[in-house]
């Protein structure tokens, strides 16, 4: 990795924080500075198993350690990192970050939580950034300055905005998945069940189930049309015509998110045109990205572009207008466009209208977009649009007021297919964008 990537990176988020901090004191958050935790280690109710761990958000952006009780104490413009190294032989101590952060920032270990608060010294004046108000309080840190949502929000808008060096690790993670995409898609001509493409998966990236980007859909057929389908059947799949595989990886913290629809020669030729014309559909919209765009009109024009696709088909029996001011199109692309995408893999920030200032609900025509935050250069978002058979949501327009509008016989033969999204992970930058994933994930 590029040493001089993490260190402007750093510079820049200790820039933005710096920020973060003025313009909560601003909105009445009087920190010293701030703590960022790594988080706590849980465990499930009256159980001494521990829940899966991972770390928070704005301290990765200073360190990837993805281990519990490493904590950033950011004061006076100088960022400090505490890592936790626990001297104990019940479990493997995490195994040690070979990453430029050991370069640029000062290191002080502990090995455990009382030799941590005592390192930390008074820093009962700092906010607490991070998933544990009680070792906050242990750390005296008053409760208005746990989380405060000034701050949060602020971290928030500026954590929108990549560097160099985290759009470069967010290429490694989604190169990464493209790996996985081609071992699924070895493992698609055969036939093979949910659960065995799901570990191949797991092996070409390098990942456990607990330190994937998400829960990976790996949807044969019908199950496609389950939206967050996580079954993942040992079964074969029959007929097995239709792979619907949404996957992402995790580099440096920095996740990838993508999605293609691998088709066998017996699915239906409507099926077949709709998936061609939906991927020339993201093409189309990936191209009228720039700086300036408006997420919500990305959105529109999304839907638009799906009852264009419906009524070319013959799904719909109307005009693409119709289908579009009648809102036809909702049971078959009910989820929003797309997200921002970081180091969650549904990155926050997607509703502010700035460091300050009341979010912007989503429209009530697609309540479900993760965004109405106009983009702008250096910001990183996926671009997902879909088209499903859902018995469920298709029902209640039989016996409505456009039911003729809809080719009943058709859309029972394409049911079986389940759906098809395509998503691609999209940079913006100063003049247009890069779509980081066509040439590294199969279509």
């Amino acid at each position: 990795m590029n040493q001089d990537l993490f260190k402007t990176h750093l510079a820049t988020t200790i820039e933005w924080t710096t920020q973060a901090l003025s313009v909560a004191k601003g909105e009445g958050v009087d920190a010293a500075g701030a703590l960022f935790h790594s988080g706590g280690l849980k465990h499930y109710h009256h159980d001494d198993h521990p829940v899966a761990f991972r770390a928070v958000a704005h301290f990765l952006r200073f360190a990837p350690l993805s281990s519990p009780d490493h904590v950033v104490r950011f004061v006076g413009g100088e960022a400090h990192l505490f890592e936790f190294v626990p001297h104990d032989f019940w479990e493997e101590a995490p195994a040690r970050a070979d990453h430029p952060f050991r370069q640029h920032l000062p290191i002080t270990t502990v090995s455990s939580r009382e030799e941590l608060r005592s390192a930390l010294g008074d820093v009962s004046k700092c906010a607490y950034i991070g998933d544990d108000p009680e070792f906050a309080n242990s750390l005296d840190v008053p409760a208005s300055l746990v989380e405060p949502p000034a701050l949060i929000q602020a971290l928030d808008w500026f954590r929108a905005y990549k560097t160099e060096y985290e759009v470069d690790r967010i290429s490694e993670a989604i190169r990464r998945s493209g790996v996985a995409h081609e071992e699924v898609l070895d493992g698609f001509r055969g036939r093979q069940s949910e659960r065995t493409l799901v570990d191949r998966y797991l092996n070409a990236t390098g990942h456990r189930e607990s330190n994937v980007a998400f829960d990976a859909i790996v949807a044969w057929d019908e199950h496609a049309s389950i939206l967050h389908y996580q079954a993942k059947k040992q079964e074969a799949p029959n007929p097995g015509s239709v792979l619907l595989f949404d996957c992402g990886a995790r580099v440096d913290g920095y996740c990838s998110d993508t999605t293609r629809t691998y088709l066998h020669d017996d699915v239906h030729p409507s099926f077949r045109e709709i998936v061609a014309r939906l991927d020339t559909l993201v093409h189309t919209l990936i191209d009228s990205i720039r700086p300036g765009t408006c997420f919500v009109d990305l959105q529109r024009n999304a839907d638009r572009g799906i009852a264009e696709i419906l009524c070319a088909v013959d799904v719909l029996r109307c005009t693409t207008d119709e289908a579009f001011d009648r809102g036809l199109t909702a049971p078959f692309f009910p989820h929003g466009l797309g997200h921002h995408l970081g180091i969650q893999t549904h990155d926050r920030g997607g509703f502010l209208p700035g460091p300050t200032g009341d979010p912007v609900a989503a429209p009530d025509r697609y309540p479900f977009l993760r965004t109405t935050r106009p983009l702008e250069s250096n910001q990183v978002v996926t671009i997902e649009p879909g088209i499903y058979f859902i018995p469920m949501l298709l029902e209640p327009f039989r016996s409505g007021g456009d039911a003729s509008s809809f080719n009943w016989s058709l859309i029972e033969t394409l049911t079986p297919h389940g759906g098809v999204r395509i998503e691609d992970d999209v940079l913006v930058t100063a003049d247009g964008c890069k779509n980081l994933s066509s040439e590294v994930v199969p279509r």
